[in-house]
């Protein structure tokens, strides 16, 4: 080995070299080429391999994902029925509401709330001085109706008695003139008596008679137009004692009683407040019986009816609810239903207390069935079924039915105990597999 402390060294081709120090090693040119072939080949390898992997796991759409970030669920064959989640409120079976019918003024109250309370116990009363002057109009007006029609009928007698009186004087007179004119004709015959004279009683006599036809009709006339003279104010006095019946009654309602026996569980009512016809003053619930009040969406109006059952569980027991009413008026895209307890229901509910019910909506069948989850709404493009070895998961259409908040029906594409991936598809839209680490 040659060195040389300081100066040039000549490279192998003849040139002159860069100054080196002692330190300085000198390199094969023929080795650098080799480590670069080699670099290049590696370099190229790998690429190609990454290409041929990315072009094979591309095209076949496959995502790697770890085995924890999913979920698995089996297909089973099993009782399936379709039922809705439902929140129920306990609430009691009869309440009534209190309110101010005709209003007025707060004058006194009798009871607080939250009191048990007697059917037609006084609860509250108002003061309305316009309900009181009508009821005293309504009064005046019948008492002059009833003034008028006791005067009528006392003209209607002194002019059917003086009816009376000419009948009888007519009456009298034709008579009286028919035996006169009896004793003219046995005379005329004898000559004792002129014709003329005949002749005049004759004609008074027919005067008097059609005399009293005409009186006799025009009582008939009178007493028909008295009658239906009367039996129009009579009419009209019963009308007025109508009014009056519904003033006074309006005046009873200045006193709000209660209309069953219960609790008084709200009641806003104050000595001096004014209440506005028809406002609502306080509201009585019966808690010895309760009902259930459920809101369901109105996609169901038309899947549910009155004795459907529903189910909730309550301390760890299941106790059973039939549908007593549905309500079809759909507020907010939802309608009401009122349930009750088929069985006793449990002793430790309270009013106001949420339940989560189940209500069936289709009797309950034998399928094939597998959990419920995110998956669904994005089921249309298939779903992942989990190979038997366990280690990916390969996109396939299937074909799905009913569904409960548990499980979902299944109608093909799927046989019993395979698995498939019940995790959210969001993020797998474009993969036909996935590979599990």
């Amino acid at each position: 080995m040659v060195t040389q402390a300081a100066g040039n060294r000549q490279n192998l081709n003849g040139g002159i070299s860069q100054p080196v120090s002692a330190m300085d090693r000198l390199i094969s040119p023929r080795l650098l080429v080799r480590r670069r072939i080699l670099s290049v080949t590696v370099l190229l390898i790998t690429s190609a391999i990454a290409t041929v992997t990315y072009m094979h796991y591309a095209r076949a759409g496959t995502l790697s994902i770890s085995r924890d970030r999913i979920q698995i669920a089996t297909a089973t064959t099993g009782s399936f029925a379709e039922f809705v989640p439902l929140t129920g409120n306990i609430t009691p079976l009869n309440t009534v509401y209190l309110d101010a019918v005709d209003g007025g003024q707060v004058e006194q109250v009798w009871v607080e709330e939250g009191a048990q309370v007697k059917a037609g116990q006084p609860l509250v009363k108002l003061n309305n001085t316009q309900k009181l002057l009508e009821v005293m109009r309504v009064e005046a007006e019948l008492t002059a109706q009833l003034n008028q029609l006791s005067t009528i009928k006392l003209q209607f007698a002194q002019s059917s008695l003086q009816h009376d009186r000419d009948l009888i004087d007519t009456q009298a007179q034709v008579e009286q003139l028919e035996r006169q004119q009896a004793r003219r004709t046995q005379l005329g015959n004898s000559g004792a008596v002129s014709r003329a004279d005949i002749e005049d009683g004759a004609s008074q006599l027919v005067r008097m008679q059609r005399m009293l036809a005409a009186l006799t009709k025009a009582q008939a006339l009178d007493n028909e137009l008295q009658r239906s003279q009367i039996v129009r104010i009579e009419q009209a006095v019963n009308s007025q004692n109508d009014n009056l019946t519904v003033a006074r009654k309006s005046l009873e309602n200045l006193v709000v009683t209660a209309p069953i026996d219960g609790q008084l569980t709200s009641l806003n009512a104050h000595a001096g407040e004014s209440k506005a016809p028809g406002q609502r003053i306080g509201q009585i619930d019966q808690l010895s019986n309760t009902k259930v009040v459920a809101m369901a969406d109105e996609f169901y109006l038309a899947r549910i009816a009155a004795d459907q059952l529903a189910s909730v569980d309550i301390d760890g027991n299941r106790y059973r609810l039939r549908v007593t009413k549905v309500y079809p008026e759909v507020r907010d895209r939802q309608f009401k239903l009122d349930l009750a307890f088929i069985d006793k229901p449990p002793a430790t509910i309270r009013t106001g207390q949420s339940l989560q019910l189940r209500l069936e909506i289709s009797a309950a069948a034998t399928t094939l069935m597998v959990a419920n989850g995110p998956y669904y709404d994005d089921s249309a493009q298939g779903v992942f079924v989990v190979s038997t070895s366990g280690d990916h998961a390969q996109r396939r259409h299937v074909t799905l039915g009913r569904r409960n908040t548990d499980n979902v029906e299944v109608l093909s594409g799927i046989s019993a105990g395979e698995r498939i991936v019940t995790s959210d598809y969001q993020y797998y839209h474009d993969i036909d597999q996935l590979r599990f680490y």
